[in-house]
């Protein structure tokens, strides 16, 4: 929370604050108490002790704190150094003031002038010593734990500025917005693979005219699939058309033996259109006239005619015969 981070980084500046006084108190009282006269039971080199601790932090917080200021991001600023050396001063100050208390319970501090004075100032010594520990010990301990708890943030902690770090800082977070309706898709229809036909690859023959390789495709597979029977045929309705014969003019004895003409009829049920038939006619006139002209004359042929003896017509010792049928196409020929 930015709270947390504003109590942090103020409590740094007032331990800057109470370090400086601290340590001054400490190294001026303990000066003067070095120089007084010796008391029973006090031990003079705590004093020399605290001198030191109490001169050399004041050295050293003035330049760190005056680089914290006025330069971003440097070392003496940073997470590490200053846990270093805030947990070496708590060290320092914590032996200091332990030495002092242990030593104030040896000392006979009587009515004398002198006596009084080096009690009262090891007194001065002990409750600054003591302060000073305690502020360094919780500074240190905030500061450590706040670093270990960022280490996840995506950036080194321990590089980074003690005054520009964002502790505890926390995005605003908006109101959730409503939920949107989620659409519930059915169940996807699970159609099989269609079998595909396998590529025809083409089969490389040499021609044996040319001597060169040709390419000619392979052969389709089948398919796999069954074929589909196919539908039964309609049955169509088929009118018997009479055979036109044509119209002969042998007797009707003669008509039985005589072969008969086949003619072929056509299987078109629909009738011709209507400016065929007097064309279809006269073509069709000729062609009956020219197949019975060669059977009439067979016909003729084969049948032998005999000369006539005498006037009434009798044949020598046999019956006469019939007349073979008049052929009338070449009657032209008769005139």
């Amino acid at each position: 929370m930015a709270s947390s981070a504003s109590i942090l980084l103020a409590y740094r500046y007032v331990l800057f604050v109470f370090f400086v006084i601290c340590n001054a108190i400490i190294c001026s009282v303990a000066v003067w108490n070095h120089g007084m006269p010796e008391v029973t039971g006090h031990d003079y080199q705590i004093d020399a002790f605290l001198t030191f601790v109490g001169a050399f932090g004041i050295i050293f917080i003035i330049p760190t704190v005056a680089v914290d200021l006025f330069r971003r991001n440097a070392v003496p600023s940073r997470v590490w150094f200053e846990s270093l050396w805030v947990g070496i001063f708590c060290l320092m100050e914590l032996a200091g003031a332990s030495a002092l208390t242990a030593n104030m319970s040896n000392m006979s501090c009587s009515s004398v002038n002198d006596t009084v004075d080096v009690c009262t100032s090891s007194l001065v010594m002990l409750s600054f010593a003591w302060l000073i520990t305690v502020m360094l010990l919780v500074y240190l301990l905030a500061l450590t734990l706040s670093a270990i708890l960022h280490q996840d943030a995506g950036v080194s902690v321990w590089q980074s500025s003690v005054r520009f770090f964002p502790w505890y800082a926390t995005h605003a977070s908006l109101n959730s917005a409503p939920a949107s309706p989620t659409r519930q898709w059915k169940k996807p229809l699970q159609l099989s693979a269609e079998p595909r036909p396998p590529v025809r690859q083409a089969v490389i023959e040499k021609s044996p005219v040319t001597g060169r390789a040709a390419a000619r495709p392979a052969p389709r597979p089948e398919p796999s699939y069954e074929p589909s029977r196919p539908a039964p045929p309609v049955p169509q309705s088929q009118a018997p058309l009479a055979s036109a014969e044509p119209a002969s003019l042998y007797p009707a004895v003669l008509k039985s033996s005589l072969p008969t003409v086949q003619r072929s009829q056509t299987s078109d049920t629909a009738p011709p259109p209507l400016g065929d038939w007097p064309r279809r006619r006269t073509e069709q006139s000729p062609a009956s006239a020219d197949s019975v002209a060669p059977q009439s004359t067979s016909i003729t042929s084969s049948t032998p005619r005999h000369p006539r003896n005498g006037s009434n017509g009798s044949l020598s010792g046999r019956q006469r015969p019939i007349p073979p049928p008049l052929d009338l196409t070449k009657i032209s020929a008769y005139r």
